[in-house]
């Protein structure tokens, strides 16, 4: 029997009173453990060596007895190493027929196992296809042919095929600069100079690549956002100044001691609220133009 494969000795025992059974090997009694394993199941005793060796082969013997009497049986056991003596190749699974579509990719798989290791080649049509890598490696060198690549246009030519060109493919479109677009993405950003890159990709068709370099090294502008001036009042803001100011003239006017009903307190700082985003007031701006101001 070959190595590395579990080797099973099994006999059937019977007597009255129950036997006593005992394993032998060479003459020498048998003790259970990490080599030997040692079962019953009714009638049947088994005698498992896991892991046989070379050096295991010899002679197994089966020893049951009782105060009735005794009886035995052996068997020579010899273990080879099937890397010494070789296993012809063998199909474990076989090629199965195959239906593909043109231009995709069909797989076909095959389980083989022999010792050594088997030497491994496919056909197509009883032509050997390393062949022609080998040709075309002799011809451009090894460098400049891939193997897929070779194998995969092989089986083309085979079924067939005349044109060396790659079939078309649907892909992203090749997009080029020009004045036009341009133009266009500038009169977007002039009439909503808050419009982001998403919004002029949907409006124009362009990509959102494509218009922030047009707009970066064409247009030369960047988004900036506005800046904020706590002192700016608003038209409103300054008119009631004004009012102010004018009722404080005619107090003076009308009363000289009015500094004695005028009350003061001490400074307090209160959190000032912005309904607009820092983000939400970004614009576009050229080169030289100033940032816009808010209050």
């Amino acid at each position: 029997m070959p190595t590395k494969e579990p080797m099973k000795l099994m006999v059937r025992v019977r007597g009255d009173p129950e036997p006593t059974v005992d394993w032998l090997f060479n003459g020498q009694k048998i003790e259970p453990g990490l080599k030997y394993s040692m079962t019953r199941d009714g009638d049947r005793y088994t005698l498992t060596l896991p892991w046989p060796r070379a050096a295991d082969s010899g002679t197994y013997e089966c020893r049951a007895s009782n105060p009735a009497g005794k009886d035995s049986c052996k068997a020579s056991i010899s273990v080879s190493d099937r890397a010494k003596r070789g296993e012809p190749p063998m199909f474990l699974k076989r090629l199965k027929n195959c239906d593909a579509i043109e231009g995709m990719p069909a797989k076909f798989t095959a389980c083989i196992t022999g010792t050594p290791t088997p030497d491994i080649k496919w056909y197509v049509s009883f032509l050997y296809l390393q062949e022609t890598l080998d040709l075309l490696k002799l011809t451009f060198g090894n460098e400049n042919v891939n193997k897929p690549t070779t194998f995969r246009w092989f089986s083309r030519f085979k079924n067939g095929m005349e044109s060396v060109k790659d079939d078309k493919r649907v892909g992203h479109p090749i997009q080029h600069r020009n004045p036009e677009k341009s133009s266009q993405i500038s009169n977007l950003i002039k009439e909503n100079p808050q419009i982001g890159l998403r919004d002029i990709e949907k409006e124009t068709g362009i990509s959102k690549s494509l218009v922030g370099s047009i707009i970066k090294e064409d247009l030369q502008i960047k988004k900036t956002d506005s800046k904020f001036v706590p002192k700016m009042c608003t038209i409103q803001q300054k008119e009631n100044r004004v009012e102010v100011a004018k009722k404080m003239l005619e107090m003076v006017e009308e009363s000289p001691n009015w500094k004695e009903k005028v009350i003061t307190g001490d400074e307090t700082w209160v959190n000032g609220y912005d309904p607009e985003t820092k983000r939400q007031s970004m614009e576009w701006k050229g080169k030289d133009e100033p940032r816009t101001k808010k209050s």
